[in-house]
């Protein structure tokens, strides 16, 4: 009779850790598929495609086709995988020196974008972002200056870490495909949950 009443313990014992853990394990893939509003902001680098090549094929002597960029966003998680962001970029400045002139072009964008998310849990997700970036470039040389705007497609790749239920950090690449500028940045990102 003992020995039943052993066992009928340890098997309560059992079930009752599996219980918790199995709700520890649910807690923290539901931290990271919570829904809600987000903002963050972020660091990086951006290069422009071809810029000094062609630059340098109209005699340019010197020539920056990179530069840092920084970035806000903010968005909303309205589904476990998918969420909607928008957001301004400072692109950069890129210079070249042509004849003793100098040429610059400071670059930024507004961006509207569906971001699709795929949790892994303890706090680990990766995601992509699609969406259209208004554009703007405002250029000078000699003393003249002009400026170009556009409309077209920026596209992306990352990965997120959340620290706590409210504060993530991103790693990602993203793409403007009219303007030929990829970004590769840092981003802190807090989560109002």
């Amino acid at each position: 009779m003992k020995g039943k009443k052993i066992l009928f313990a340890a098997a309560a014992l059992l079930a009752t850790a599996c219980a918790s853990t199995a709700a520890q394990a649910q807690a923290s893939m539901r931290s990271s598929q919570e829904l809600g509003f987000y903002v963050g902001g972020g660091l990086g680098r951006a290069e422009v495609d071809d810029f000094c090549s062609d630059a340098r094929a109209l005699g340019a002597t010197s020539c920056d086709e990179k530069d840092r960029t920084w970035k806000i966003f903010g968005g909303y998680r309205f589904h476990p995988n998918v969420a909607v962001e928008a957001g301004y970029a400072d692109l950069g400045k890129f210079k070249a020196g042509i004849g003793g002139v100098s040429f610059n072009a400071k670059v930024k964008a507004f961006e509207l974008l569906a971001v699709p998310v795929y949790p892994f849990g303890n706090g680990f997700s990766v995601y992509g972002k699609l969406g259209i970036a208004r554009w703007d470039v405002d250029a000078s040389a000699g003393g003249f200056s002009a400026n170009d705007k556009g409309t077209d497609f920026t596209f992306g790749l990352g990965g997120q870490y959340d620290f706590t239920p409210n504060l993530g950090a991103r790693v990602e690449w993203q793409r403007y495909t009219d303007i030929d500028i990829n970004t590769i940045g840092v981003s802190l990102v807090y989560m109002f949950r």
